[in-house]
């Protein structure tokens, strides 16, 4: 049975609802090819209905997480825009300072390239 179907009769995912993944680089060790694997095979699945989850970018709750610099945020910001995602959640707002706003900023608008 696909997957989506098997959620969905367990009641666990519903058609048209947005998907978000959450995939945390600073604290799994994706390789990149398989980073962007999962992010590809996910928009293909569920297009423009599929959100990236990425963090963390503060410590969290154990207070040791690892967390993204900002070079590895717009690593992946950059990545998951390739990939066609229209929509990221960052978690651990906590960390945001005024170089990853800025990052975040400028990947917040529209790709003209």
């Amino acid at each position: 049975m696909h997957g989506t179907r098997f959620l969905s009769l367990l009641g666990l995912h519903y058609p048209q609802c947005k998907v978000i993944k959450m995939m945390y680089p600073s604290i799994h060790p994706f390789s990149e090819e398989h980073f962007q694997g999962e992010i590809q095979e996910n928009v293909r699945q569920y297009g423009k209905n599929f959100i990236v989850g990425l963090g963390l970018i503060a410590v969290g709750i154990q207070g040791n997480d690892p967390v993204l610099s900002s070079v590895e945020l717009k690593k992946y910001l950059d990545l998951v825009r390739r990939c066609g995602v229209k929509e990221v959640v960052l978690y651990r707002l906590g960390g945001l300072d005024k170089e990853k706003a800025g990052i975040i900023q400028k990947h917040s608008t529209p790709n003209t390239s």
